[in-house]
């Protein structure tokens, strides 16, 4: 947000742009104040990529599906409890968009980044994990963690026999983690054109194209009218979410 504050206060001429993440459409739920407006202080210019998400058990919990890990939450003396790496993620959202839609109860525990909460869960100190692709992969390839169901619209390459949410019934947990770039607002209409149009031809760059797929994401350019009605949308969607989870980060 310090870097996001300074973009906004930055001259509107096509020089200083912000690589932002799917979160900068939570905070203005998640925090009391933010010292822009995260709609009307940007320009947004260009998706770059998304990155989908894959809920996760340890190999301990002797679960094999979804449906097993919801009849284990409703049979269960106590709720059981999920690991998140902080407060107001998208993969903290997402395990509560999940607990509402299957109609579970579950305590959220945090953590300080992905790392150690992988490492509780690996232990079986928590039961299940709605996590990124580059921190569960690994883990689910030497068994050590089994995946239950991704949020991607369609069946993942790398977990081709892993069900999607929206195949399993669960069509409101389609969701990607984001990065794209914004500029101040302002900025002339041509500025925007033009910087729309090397972005996509950065993007099918091979070198480019593998990096970020080496990081557990997909490319994915767009108008920049596409980004700004996904910016929007995910505004509205993630502040009913952050309300029902009782989510804060101050």
């Amino acid at each position: 947000m310090i870097g996001a504050q300074f973009v906004a206060n930055s001259e509107p001429d096509g020089y200083t742009l912000l690589m932002v993440a799917s979160t900068h459409a939570i905070n203005p739920s998640l925090y009391n104040k933010i010292a822009f407006n995260t709609e009307k202080d940007f320009m947004p210019i260009s998706l770059v990529a998304e990155n989908p998400f894959v809920l996760v058990v340890p190999q301990k919990l002797k679960i094999n599906s979804l449906a097993e890990l919801i009849g284990l939450a409703k049979t269960e003396s106590k709720p059981l409890n999920y690991a998140s790496a902080g407060i107001g993620g998208l993969p903290h959202l997402s395990a509560e968009l999940f607990k509402l839609e299957a109609g579970i109860d579950a305590n959220h525990i945090p953590y300080k980044g992905a790392a150690p909460a992988s490492t509780d869960l690996l232990a079986g100190h928590v039961s299940f994990m709605v996590n990124n692709m580059q921190s569960a992969l690994p883990f689910i390839k030497d068994g050590r963690l089994r995946a239950l169901a991704v949020t991607s619209p369609e069946r993942l390459s790398v977990l081709p026999n892993v069900p999607t949410f929206k195949e399993l019934g669960y069509k409101g947990l389609q969701i990607s983690g984001w990065y794209g770039l914004l500029a101040p607002a302002g900025v002339p209409i041509e500025i925007v054109q033009m910087l729309n149009l090397q972005i996509a031809q950065i993007l099918k760059d091979k070198d480019v194209m593998a990096e970020i797929r080496a990081d557990g994401a997909e490319v994915k350019g767009s108008s920049s009218k596409e980004f700004t009605d996904r910016i929007h949308d995910e505004i509205i969607k993630w502040s009913r979410i952050v309300k029902l989870s009782g989510a804060s980060a101050q």
